[in-house]
C-alpha cells in the first residue's frame, strides 16, 4: 500500500515534464511550418548536426540543445535545436538567422533574429555563430556547429 504513493509521485511527475516539453515541441514545430511556408526560398536542409552552445546573461532553457536541424534559404539560415529521446526529436528552438533589412519588413509575423559575429572557418573547422547581449533581461548565444563542409558553409549567406 505505502509503496503505490511514490510510484505514483514519479508517474505524475514525469508525466507532467513530458507534456510541458511536448508543449514547446509544439510551439517550435509550428514556427518551423510557418517559416517554411513563407516566401523564403529553401535550397537544403541538413539533419542532426552536432552542436555546443553557450549561453551567458539571461537564463533561457530553450537554448540547450546538441543537436540541430540546419535549413538553407536564399537570405537566411535556420537552426532548429532539439533533444533526441530513442527515435524521437522534442525541438527546443528554432532560430532564423538573417541580417538582411528587408526580410525583416516583409516577414512581419516571423521572428528574425540579428547576427552579431560569424565565423565560418573557427577553431576545429566548426562554424561559429554569436547573436543577443548578455544583459540582465537578454541572453547572448554562442553556437559552434560541428563537421560541416565547404558546401555547407558557401551555403550559409547574410546579405
Amino acid at each position: 500500500m505505502y509503496a503505490i504513493f511514490p510510484i505514483l509521485f514519479f508517474v505524475t511527475f514525469f508525466g507532467l515534464i513530458f507534456l510541458i516539453r511536448n508543449e514547446n515541441h509544439k510551439k517550435v514545430k509550428n514556427t518551423i511550418n510557418k517559416i517554411l511556408h513563407s516566401q523564403l526560398k529553401l535550397n537544403k536542409i541538413v539533419n542532426s548536426v552536432k552542436c555546443r552552445v553557450f549561453t551567458s546573461g539571461a537564463r533561457n532553457p530553450n537554448y540547450r540543445f546538441r543537436l540541430a536541424d540546419l535549413y538553407f534559404f536564399e537570405n537566411s539560415f535556420l537552426i532548429v535545436g532539439f533533444i533526441k529521446l530513442g527515435n524521437f526529436k522534442f525541438y527546443k528552438s528554432a532560430l532564423l538567422l538573417s541580417n538582411n533589412i528587408e526580410l525583416k519588413q516583409n516577414n512581419p509575423d516571423i521572428k528574425i533574429t540579428t547576427l552579431r559575429n560569424i565565423n565560418l572557418h573557427s577553431f576545429n573547422k566548426d562554424v561559429f555563430i554569436e547573436f543577443g547581449h548578455s544583459k540582465f533581461n537578454d541572453t547572448n548565444v554562442e553556437i559552434r556547429l560541428k563537421n560541416l563542409t565547404e558546401e555547407y558553409k558557401n551555403l550559409i549567406k547574410f546579405n
